[in-house]
């Protein structure tokens, strides 16, 4: 009908997630209708920002080995470090009998060093140079060499160390300037370690650029204010 505008056209549901497949299919066909999302949360269209939220989400709570085991599930993580679910199963088994309990490392653990996660990585590392039963007494640091394992360890300290890394940016207070540095910096390293995902972390990089441009706040916010702000920026967002 000639007679309708494309403002006239309103799909109203509940049911995003189910619909929108169909949307794109109906709206792209013969005549290409315009279309957007009045309401759309980015962690839905992006795979690789849902995996940063994870991680910044991660931020906040203790660091167990459940939680661990939740982030390493993700789709994206095991594509982009390369890795299966049974090596995943196998070393979360590795930390759990090389002693840890919770806790990033002794600042997350309240000065306490010993069965953090970073104490069982440099137990590991340790089994890798040294023989069994090596001990450094200061650190409370014995050698720890996993029993019949089938993983490429030199890759799973990378990972681990990688992923402590990532948390640990966003721990304790920042600008919001700082805060999306740290957010560009781990998006980069991810494109340098699989670049099938440089599209996609090409357009979340612009989205904050173009959003900082509108923030000039030297004030250092915590975490919670910071997934505030990027729920304002990314979501409700006119584009499609």
């Amino acid at each position: 009908n000639k007679d309708i505008n494309y403002s006239d056209i309103a799909i109203i549901t509940t049911q995003l997630k189910e619909v929108k497949p169909y949307l794109k299919y109906i709206f792209s066909a013969d005549m290409k209708i315009p279309y957007f999302f009045t309401q759309e949360d980015q962690k839905d269209i992006s795979n690789i920002y849902k995996f940063v939220y994870e991680i910044i989400d991660l931020a906040k709570k203790k660091i167990t080995i459940n939680e661990l085991g939740l982030l390493l599930c993700d789709p994206i993580a095991q594509i982009i470090f390369n890795y299966e679910l049974k090596e995943k199963d196998e070393i979360l088994s590795i930390l759990k009998e090389s002693g840890f309990h919770w806790g990033l490392d002794y600042n997350e653990r309240f000065g306490e060093f010993k069965n953090s996660l970073d104490w069982c990585i440099q137990r590991i590392s340790l089994g890798l140079i040294c023989d069994e039963g090596f001990y450094i007494k200061d650190k409370q640091l014995k050698s720890f060499v996993p029993k019949n394992s089938t993983l490429d360890l030199h890759k799973w300290i990378r990972i681990l160390n990688e992923l402590k890394e990532y948390i640990n940016s966003f721990k304790g207070l920042k600008t919001y300037s700082q805060w999306t540095n740290n957010i560009v910096k781990i998006l980069t390293h991810f494109k340098r370690i699989n670049n099938n995902y440089s599209e996609e972390i090409n357009i979340i990089n612009k989205i904050i650029k173009d959003y900082s441009k509108n923030i000039n706040c030297k004030i250092e916010i915590d975490i919670n204010v910071l997934k505030e702000v990027l729920n304002t920026c990314f979501n409700n967002r006119n584009k499609n």
